[in-house]
């Protein structure tokens, strides 16, 4: 599974966890500045941004762990990753804040939320390595077995 490789699957090529946390901030946010722009004036509508920010977290946490197949060295994608992530989750919590005028701690339900995420997203992106490296040492062992090395 080496990234760019002869497959025209988007799932082998190369997309660095920074541009996938840039692409996917900058989609979070023009989707906040909709919510702002439909607000309602209601109470608890702060609430949508803060959906959204946690939802765009998920989202790059599956996406992330998705190429993170593809990489070519998953070492350092991995510290990448955890960088990016933390950069994404700053800003979209800053942007969030400047757009409700809630602070992160004021936010009730969505601090768990996040922390959930975070940990969900730590947990996912080890199994996924773990998996990588299961899958290569067995295609390893399937080359030393047909004498293919």
């Amino acid at each position: 599974m080496k990234a760019g490789g002869t497959s025209k699957s988007i799932f082998y090529r190369n997309f660095p966890p920074v541009i996938q946390a840039l692409g996917i901030g900058v989609l979070a946010v023009l989707v906040m500045l909709v919510t702002k722009w439909f607000d309602t004036g209601q109470p608890g509508s702060w609430q949508d941004e803060w959906t959204v920010v946690i939802a765009f977290l998920l989202f790059f946490s599956v996406t992330n762990c998705v190429f993170f197949l593809g990489s070519n060295n998953q070492s350092q994608y991995f510290n990448r990753s955890i960088i990016a992530y933390t950069g994404l989750a700053l800003g979209l919590l800053l942007i969030a804040f400047a757009l409700t005028q809630i602070s992160f701690f004021e936010s009730g339900i969505f601090r768990w939320m996040l922390v959930v995420v975070s940990l969900v997203y730590l947990i996912l992106l080890g199994i996924v390595q773990a998996v990588y490296r299961i899958m290569r040492y067995a295609q390893k062992q399937d080359k030393k077995l047909r004498n293919e090395e």
